[in-house]
C-alpha cells in the first residue's frame, strides 16, 4: 500500500476544513468543494487498502449484482470499492410480508409489525434477507399519532421490549432495534411542549432501560438534536452515562430526514465518524446521500412510497388496483420500491444527487 493511502486512512480528524467567512453561500460552496476533494482521496485510499488485503489473502470480491425475479439488483454485501455497497442501505417497508421474499435489507417499523401481534403461533412472515426494527417515533408524534395514542412507541418500555422480543423470535433476529427515541424536529417539540434537552434525556433513559431489561436484543443508542452542538451534547450525555458509542454496533442519528445538506450538521457527522462511530442515518434524504453517505455504516429510506403517491407513478407492467377497483399508483409496490432503491444506489456511484423526477424515470 502506498504511503499516501496509509496517511489518509490513519488521519483521525481530516484537518483542513475551510474557515467560515460569514457568507453562507460562499461557505457552503467552499465546504462542498473541500468535501468532494476529501471524499475522493478517502475513496482512493480505501480502495487501495482493500485491494491490498485481497492480494495478500487471495480473496475474491463478491459479484456487484445478483439476478432476481425482479431483475438485476445490486448485491447487498459490503464492498468498500463500490460506493453503493460501502453502507447497508435498508429499504423502508410498511408491508412486513415483504420479509418473506425480499432480496434486499428491509427497515420495518414496530407499528407495521404490531399488526401481526395477535395472530397466534403462525406468524405470517419469516426473515429472508436481513432487517432492522424502527420504533416509528416520528409517526407516533404526528397529530394523528398523538390523537390515536395506540402506536407501539407509546407503550411502556416493558411492553415495547416484549413485543420486540417476539418479533426477533418469530420473524428472525434483526440487525438492530431502535429504542423509543424522541425526535427533535421543531414541529414535534411544539406538540410535546418539551425542550431538545428533555427529548434527549428521554431518549437516553429509554435506551438504558431497554438495554438493561432486554439485554439479549441489539438495541442501538440514538443521537437526537436539531442544532449541530445539540448532537454533540447528546453524545456527551451518553458517554457520561457509561455508554461507549465507539464500541456500539450502530449509533443512530435522528431528526435528519426532514432537512437538507446542512454544512454544520455534516461537520458533526464527520466528527462522529472520526471518533469511530458506526452510524445509521434514519431517513437520510436521497438528494443528500451521495454527499454524506460515505460517513454512515447504514441508512434507510421509505421515500419511494411518497414519490409514487406524489408523482402518481405506475410502472407499465404493474396491474395493482385500489380498493375501488381502479388501477392504482405504485405507493405499495415492491417492484417499484426495488427500482427506486437501485436508482438511489446508482446516485452513490455517480456522486450526483438523485432528484425526485429522476427517480421516476427508468
Amino acid at each position: 500500500m502506498s504511503p499516501a493511502a496509509v496517511g489518509v486512512l490513519d488521519r483521525p480528524h481530516r484537518p483542513g476544513l475551510p474557515p467560515e467567512t460569514g457568507d453562507e453561500a460562499a461557505d457552503l460552496a467552499a465546504f462542498l468543494a473541500w468535501e468532494a476533494d476529501e471524499r475522493e482521496a478517502s475513496r482512493a485510499a480505501a480502495a487501495e487498502y482493500h485491494r491490498e488485503l485481497r492480494r495478500k489473502y487471495g480473496l475474491r470480491p463478491e459479484p456487484a449484482t445478483m439476478s432476481t425475479e425482479w431483475g438485476e439488483l445490486t448485491n447487498p454485501t459490503i464492498d468498500r470499492d463500490d460506493p453503493a455497497r460501502r453502507l447497508t442501505y435498508y429499504l423502508g417497508a410498511h408491508h412486513p410480508s415483504w420479509l418473506n421474499y425480499s432480496p434486499v435489507p428491509l427497515f420495518i417499523s414496530a407499528a407495521s409489525l404490531a399488526r401481526y401481534r395477535t395472530t397466534g403461533d403462525r406468524w405470517p412472515v419469516r426473515m429472508g434477507m436481513t432487517w432492522a426494527l424502527d420504533s416509528g417515533a416520528f409517526t407516533a408524534l404526528t397529530p394523528a399519532g398523538i390523537a390515536k395514542g395506540d402506536a407501539p412507541w407509546w407503550q411502556h418500555p416493558d411492553e415495547y421490549g416484549g413485543m420486540a422480543t417476539r418479533f426477533a423470535e418469530e420473524v428472525g433476529p434483526p440487525d438492530f432495534c431502535a429504542p423509543q427515541d424522541w425526535p427533535c424536529e421543531p414541529p414535534v417539540r411544539e406538540r410535546t411542549g418539551m425542550t431538545v434537552r428533555e427529548h434527549q434525556q428521554l431518549t437516553l433513559d429509554n435506551f438504558l432501560y431497554l438495554r438493561e431489561e432486554f439485554y439479549f436484543l441489539p438495541w442501538i443508542p440514538v443521537l437526537q438534536g436539531w442544532e449541530a452542538d445539540e448532537y454533540l451534547e447528546h453524545a456527551e450525555m451518553y458517554e457520561a452515562a457509561g455508554v461507549d458509542l465507539a464500541a456500539a454496533y450502530r449509533v443512530g442519528v435522528g431528526s435528519i430526514c426532514r432537512r437538507g445538506h446542512v454544512p454544520s450538521i455534516v461537520r458533526v457527522i464527520e466528527q462522529f465518524a472520526s471518533r469511530g462511530y458506526r452510524m445509521h442515518g434514519f431517513g437520510v434524504k436521497v438528494t443528500a446521500l451521495p454527499l454524506i453517505g460515505h460517513l454512515f455504516a447504514s441508512a434507510d429510506s421509505m421515500a419511494w412510497s411518497d414519490t409514487a403517491r406524489r408523482d402518481r407513478i405506475r410502472l407499465p407492467e404493474c396491474t395493482h388496483r385500489s380498493k375501488s377497483g381502479e388501477l392504482s399508483d405504485c405507493r405499495n409496490c415492491f417492484r417499484w420500491a426495488l427500482r427506486w432503491r437501485e436508482r438511489v444506489l446508482e446516485s452513490l456511484r455517480s456522486g450526483r444527487p438523485a432528484r425526485s423526477s429522476q427517480l421516476a424515470l427508468f
